[in-house]
């Protein structure tokens, strides 16, 4: 038995951060959670200050055996569960059962590369109180608010329960529907014209005055076609503006789940399932994250990569850097790949995902996209078509 205890969530992970720290470590996994509320209960005192009852998961009694025994063994125990608050919370349950007397630290590491690891280890701390309650809190709320209506939707569609988020848009749902259903349909008559220009060239332009909504019916159609066709047509504004625009930000969870989805019909649980693979191999950072950070050092790589690949006017002169939510977790980084001289045919599931991942992380710091844009508005009598249109000046980050 090793001098220390590293306690994971997942038993993928076991062998490789086994291999990163060497014979005095001892690796386990809690396999997720090991203990919630009762399951034919309530479980929520809520005339007592909402303290919630925990009961072990019957089916891991002898896991959770396995960690204690292990844990007596043991100098330290590092719990080194997920880096959001799932995992502090589970880190925090696991904590809670072991011996009063075990010496528990924290060790957060946001990807499965041996210097994470190792450095998680080095720098590990106390466990985050404030968001252990944060994890409490959304459980406690879950089982208030979806205890009753786990009921009605189950009933309702057979399908899972209903916790705080569920619930709430299961409501927001069930009151479009109503306005859908409500919804008396009017017709109208957008207008669409090709125009030509004295050499030749055609283009489009769309109706703007009147308004496509206030285009009643076919006959009020007609009219303003025919005006268009009789009359002469006279440029009244024309505009040229030259637009600057910005790389995306790398991902977060939620930006890699819709592209994902816009780019190979993934549906989340497919993308999650894909990324956490991708975790677990050392491939990427840590996948369930709000933020847009990333740390400066790996910066520097990736704008150097930019410089090597595509030459010094892809890469600006400062680095790009991506605003935050106001309650997005920042203890972690954004969704990156972990070594950008790593590379993956993109003919797998696995390899298709990284690939995105790893272009998004280098466009993320290229240089922004130029583009001449231009509007023109066209009058005929009383109504005015208009026509916008753009012509790239250099791609920038869309190279990448």
């Amino acid at each position: 038995m090793g001098k220390n205890l590293v306690i994971l969530e997942s038993p993928n992970k076991v062998k490789k951060v086994k291999s990163f720290l060497g014979k005095d470590f001892e690796v386990t996994a809690t396999k997720g959670h090991i203990r919630d509320l009762p399951p034919k209960k309530i479980g929520v005192n809520i005339r007592k200050q909402f303290e919630p009852t925990y009961e072990n998961y019957p089916e891991k009694k002898v896991l959770i055996k396995s960690i204690i025994d292990k844990a007596k063994k043991s100098d330290t125990v590092y719990i080194m569960t997920d880096l959001d608050r799932e995992g502090e919370y589970i880190g925090f349950h696991v904590a809670s059962l072991l011996p009063n007397n075990t010496r528990i630290l924290r060790a957060k590491a946001g990807s499965i590369t041996k210097s994470a690891v190792q450095d998680a280890i080095k720098n590990a701390t106390e466990m985050d109180l404030c968001l252990v309650d944060s994890a409490e809190t959304r459980r406690i709320l879950d089982r208030i608010v979806g205890w009753k209506c786990s009921f009605i939707t189950q009933q309702a569609t057979g399908g899972k329960s209903a916790g705080r988020v569920q619930s709430a848009s299961l409501r927001i749902i069930a009151e479009r529907e109503k306005e859908i259903r409500d919804f008396v349909p009017q017709e109208y008559w957008p207008i669409e014209a090709t125009l030509e220009k004295s050499n030749g060239e055609r283009f489009t332009a769309i109706i703007k005055t009147p308004d496509r909504l206030k285009i009643k019916n076919e006959k009020m159609a007609n009219e303003i076609c025919n005006t268009f066709r009789q009359e002469k047509i006279l440029v009244s504004k024309y505009e040229e503006k030259d637009v600057s625009t910005k790389a995306y930000a790398p991902f977060t969870t939620s930006t890699l789940y819709q592209s994902a989805s816009s780019t190979f019909g993934w549906g989340s649980k497919k993308t999650a399932s894909v990324a956490q693979s991708l975790y677990e191999e050392g491939l990427i950072t840590y996948i369930r994250t709000d933020s847009k950070f990333i740390v400066p050092e790996f910066v520097d790589e990736i704008r150097n990569d930019i410089v090597n690949e595509h030459g010094d006017s892809y890469c600006p002169s400062r680095r790009n850097v991506f605003a935050n939510s106001g309650n997005s977790q920042e203890a972690h980084e954004a969704i990156r790949v972990t070594d950008l001289r790593h590379r993956m045919s993109s003919g797998t599931d696995n390899g298709k995902l990284y690939t995105m991942i790893r272009k998004r992380t280098l466009a993320s710091q290229a240089a922004n996209m130029e583009q001449e844009k231009r509007s023109a508005e066209f009058s005929c009598k009383k109504y005015v078509l208009v026509s916008n249109g753009s012509q790239l000046k250099f791609d920038g980050w869309r190279k990448i």
